[in-house]
């Protein structure tokens, strides 16, 4: 049962390190990161990326994809805090000047992001609501940011090198007392 159960651990976890694109690593262009600033000096990071082949972006030249984004809720109580949404798997093209929107509609917490892309900048505005009970005993009460502007700058990373076939040279020693001990290594 312990020579059987090696090459059944050992496979998918060479397949996951060691894989191609067609073993399930997705192909895509370049992405380029941007770590941005609101005017409340607030964090939000987001991608764009090339020639994206996922959700919305599938054919697109550029794809907004966000990834956080944080703002301060303020209250007519006076109660105060951050307030930070996390998306995951959230494609939207640009449009042909390089216009994005995010924009979620919610009775309560609105939510829109918009902005452009300009060279490896980008800025614009982002407007959030809340309701929340009055912690003076006044119901519920209308908890708006307003808009709020914000500015990032980008990072891209380096094209891809185009896939080149490699192999996976593994080792398999055997010591006195009969242990395995497999390496493994690209070619």
């Amino acid at each position: 049962m312990k020579k059987l159960l090696m090459p059944i651990l050992i496979v998918p976890l060479l397949l996951m390190a060691f894989g191609s694109p067609a073993l399930g690593r997705p192909q895509s262009g370049t992405k380029f990161f941007f770590d941005g600033t609101t005017s409340e000096g607030l964090e939000d990071f987001f991608i764009i990326e090339k020639n994206s082949t996922q959700g919305d972006c599938a054919g697109q030249t550029l794809c907004f994809e966000p990834f956080f984004a944080t703002t301060m809720i303020s209250c007519p109580d006076g109660t105060s805090y951050p307030f930070e949404w996390l998306f995951l798997n959230y494609f939207v093209p640009l449009d042909a000047q390089k216009h994005f929107e995010v924009s979620i509609n919610s009775d309560q917490v609105p939510f829109d992001w918009k902005g452009a892309l300009s060279g490896k900048n980008a800025s614009g505005t982002q407007n959030q609501g809340y309701a929340h009970y009055s912690s003076l005993g006044a119901g519920v009460e209308d908890c708006d940011v307003g808009d709020v502007s914000w500015q990032a700058t980008g990072v891209g990373s380096a094209p891809r090198a185009p896939h080149q076939a490699r192999g996976i040279v593994a080792t398999v020693q055997k010591d006195s007392q009969g242990h395995v001990k497999i390496t493994l290594a690209r070619a």
